[in-house]
């Protein structure tokens, strides 16, 4: 009996032994999962708040731009609008400049119809051109 006793014994010890290994084993992981826990919410965390800074800084961004974008339509407005002016003007001056020129046209073929004399004659140009010259002295000139 003596030696079922001390059987006995020696399996409630390696039971009792048993039981706090396997305590302390989850105790243990328990702490582990707690930590891995902690860290991960705190990656999470440190996630959320970097990709709000993120999401901050291009909507910032973003927001830069669309002004910039809508400078640039104004001025491509007002540049459209100041160039249109300017053609317009230029436009103007040379129709002008053409009134003139056929108003004087108009004038030199009258002044030669009514003189009688050839349109260099008339616009003052009859010296340039050989107008004084025959045909013969035009040839021994050269």
């Amino acid at each position: 009996m003596m030696a079922q006793r001390t059987a006995d014994d020696h399996v409630s010890d390696a039971r009792r032994e048993a039981d706090q290994l396997l305590s302390e084993a989850r105790s243990k992981a328990e702490e582990v999962t707690r930590e891995a826990r902690a860290k991960a919410d705190a990656l999470e965390r440190d996630a959320r708040q970097r990709h709000q800074e993120a999401m901050g800084g291009l909507d910032a961004k973003r927001t830069a731009l669309q002004k910039h974008i809508e400078e640039l339509k104004q001025f491509e407005r007002e540049y459209r609008t100041r160039l249109k002016a300017y053609l317009e003007s230029q436009l103007r001056d040379l129709d002008g400049r053409g009134q003139g020129l056929e108003a004087e046209m108009t004038r030199s073929e009258g002044t030669r119809a009514a003189g009688g004399s050839n349109g260099l004659a008339a616009a003052g140009l009859a010296g340039s051109y050989g107008g004084g010259r025959s045909a013969g002295s035009l040839e021994s000139g050269r």
